[in-house]
């Protein structure tokens, strides 16, 4: 395995280094000296804040030796000079300077740890990888703070991160209550759904600080850490920028949602254990149409105890018309905790095409300080036979090579829940553009593949030949759609893994992915290992499609009546030719030999319009070529057919 992959606990969390080489360090402009008596800065600590006071602040103007009126920064552990003062931005083989954080005082410099340069030539134009990577551990040490007069302080600074390739990130914000002794106590500063591989760009993070420095607030450190060995000792890229951080006195009332969510998703990394019944679909079919659970876990992040806490749910379709309203309740929730509250009794309307928007509102009976994250709305869609995990247009990508970048065989999909028996007919994939450096993909050769829960393939579809014209760059969303062999006959209750299946050639071939999978959401199977399943970070572009016109394209149409390719083709005993009407018309199909021999007629009198199919008994024909006419009032169409016992 290359960068794609690292081990987590019973699977791996894989996400393709999907680097590109980028053009050299512009030259860097003249810095200013380094202010070794920063003025303009007043010592802020020793005293009581009002709520959202400033206690200390800094924004690296002057690197390490602090713009704060307290004193300097310092590095710590085994690689802890790799975090440096910088201006322009993360350089190395897979990033790039446009990749600088974008935060409010970027202009006079930020602090960055910019592990892809420590494992880059960068005598080299562009770029390269060096031969072998490391894993770096270093940390990035404030001054010591005195805020025993200010113990309830919120931590606040704004960063930008990227890291590969491991599923458990090695970055954290420790807390010393022994000027840095020791540090007992750990943050996680990620965003939520931020994910392995993925560049969330700049975000703001807000820590509160008051249970970690009660112990002594008079002796206050914090470092930003990079733990290469608490990653699964694969952490070796991207970067980890850092600007403007203050310590601030917290907000009296401050609640906040998070994990808001329309379903009851919580997956352990478990696959083919039930969880995916609760899985937040993007498009939901007809048939799987299900009650669903509205839900948000509510942070108390302020000073004082909030009373009758609110949750506010309001369900909009597409017309703007409010279909769903509810509302939970808590009493109280004590500063610090996190809680919960869940809304049931929603269930889309059934037999209606429509998106929906759920709008969550949170409230108490105090004013909030910060009411930005009080709010947050999410949507999905629901239509007749498509099943979708992903967002939509490609944001990402999911493959597997090895470490010299050479294709290997993989099978790349979401995980989809089966509510009630249904039977599919195939799968809509979108295949993403490779990178410059790397060969084409086209030419190269993917299929449709269904797993049950024992991972054994349960249906697939024909090869199909990768053109130009399948390939997706970023903001893109064109899919292929390939009709299985056979139907498949889906159980209520049942868990299938749907896939695009690669089996290895001269180019990579990869998956587009929309959006950040939950975990065991999406997968990729590598037959070559042992377990074979990988969480993927992004959502792959496959779908599951109950129509049993799939394989009518538009071009299949002629005034109004469509005709698609029989399956499975060739075929050994049963047929399934699939056929549209845009308005009704009496049907007539004939099988023809290749020498134009009449062998067969189908009158199927007046048929109303939508999506019909035609099973057809070949048992009793000889092996070839037929071809089937499909006549509808004044219009014939024809396509071939192969017949191989």
């Amino acid at each position: 395995m290359n960068l794609h992959y690292s081990a987590f606990l019973a699977l791996l969390v894989a996400g393709a280094a999907q680097g590109q080489w980028v053009n050299p360090r512009p030259a860097q402009p003249v810095r200013p000296a380094l202010d070794e008596n920063p003025i303009g800065k007043e010592h802020l600590m020793g005293s009581a804040k009002a709520a959202g006071d400033t206690i200390f602040d800094e924004d690296f103007a002057n690197g390490l030796a602090g713009n704060n009126g307290v004193g300097a920064w310092t590095t710590a552990g085994a690689n802890g000079s790799i975090w440096r003062r910088d201006v322009d931005g993360p350089l190395g083989a897979y990033s790039q300077t446009s990749q600088r954080i974008n935060s409010t005082t970027v202009a006079n410099g930020f602090m960055i740890f910019d592990g892809d340069s420590a494992n880059s030539n960068l005598g080299t134009n562009p770029p390269t990888p060096l031969a072998t990577f490391s894993q770096w551990d270093g940390y990035l040490v404030s001054p010591v703070l005195d805020l025993s007069a200010t113990p309830n302080a919120h931590l606040d600074f704004q960063m930008r991160l990227r890291w590969c390739c491991s599923g458990t990130p090695g970055h954290f914000v420790d807390v010393s209550t022994d000027g840095g002794t020791t540090w007992p106590n750990r943050f996680n500063p990620r965003k939520e759904g931020h994910v392995t591989n993925a560049d969330s760009g700049t975000y703001a993070v807000h820590i509160n600080l008051a249970q970690a420095i009660a112990g002594n607030p008079s002796n206050v450190r914090f470092r930003f850490a990079w733990e290469a060995s608490s990653a699964d000792n694969n952490l070796s890229h991207y970067f980890w920028q850092i600007d403007d951080v203050a310590v601030t006195e917290s907000p009296v009332n401050d609640l906040a949602l998070r994990n808001t969510q329309f379903d009851d998703y919580f997956n352990d990394g478990n696959v083919f254990g039930g969880a995916a019944a609760n899985l937040e679909y993007s498009i939901y079919p007809y048939s799987q149409l299900r009650e669903l659970t509205l839900k948000s876990k509510i942070l108390n992040d302020g000073v004082a105890a909030q009373p009758n806490v609110q949750l506010a749910v309001d369900v909009v379709n597409g017309g703007g018309t409010s279909v769903f309203t509810g509302n939970g309740t808590l009493p109280t929730i004590a500063p610090g905790v996190l809680d919960s509250l869940q809304i049931d009794g929603f269930t889309p309307a059934a037999g209606t095409t429509d998106t929906y928007t759920v709008t969550y509102t949170l409230s108490s009976d105090s004013t909030d300080a910060r009411p930005a994250d009080n709010t947050r709305g999410l949507s999905f869609k629901v239509n007749e036979f498509e099943y979708a995990y992903d967002l939509g247009s490609r944001n990402g990508r999911a493959g597997n090579t090895d470490a010299q970048g050479n294709p290997l065989e993989f099978s790349v999909g979401n995980i989809f829940f089966i509510e009630n028996d249904a039977t599919s007919y195939g799968v809509k994939i979108a295949i993403a553009a490779n990178t410059a450096g790397q060969a084409s993909p086209v030419g190269e050769q993917v299929q449709g593949t269904v797993y049950d829960g024992n991972l054994d393939p349960v249906a697939e579809t024909d090869l199909h030949v990768i053109t130009n014209g399948n390939l997706n760059n970023n903001g893109q969303n064109k899919f292929v759609t390939l009709p299985f062999l056979q139907p498949l006959q889906m159980n209520a209750g049942e868990e299938y893994f749907v896939s695009m299946q690669y089996f290895g050639g001269t180019a990579p071939v990869y998956a587009a992915t929309s959006g950040l999978s939950a975990t065991a959401g999406g997968l990729l199977l590598d037959p070559a290992e042992n377990p074979p399943l990988f969480l993927v970070q992004g959502r792959p572009m496959v779908r599951l499609l109950f129509d049993p016109s799939v394989g009518i394209d538009e071009a299949d149409f002629q005034n109004g009546v469509g005709l698609g390719q029989s399956f499975p083709n060739p075929a050994k005993d049963m047929v399934t030719i699939p056929y549209e009407l845009r308005t009704g018309a009496r049907v007539r199909m004939e099988l023809r030999d290749v020498s134009g021999k009449l062998v067969r007629v189908l009158e199927e009198g007046n048929r109303a319009a939508g999506v019909q199919r035609l099973d057809v008994n070949v048992r009793d024909l000889n092996d070839g070529v037929y071809f089937y006419t499909l006549t509808a009032g004044d219009v014939r169409i024809a396509k071939r057919m192969t017949v191989v016992h």
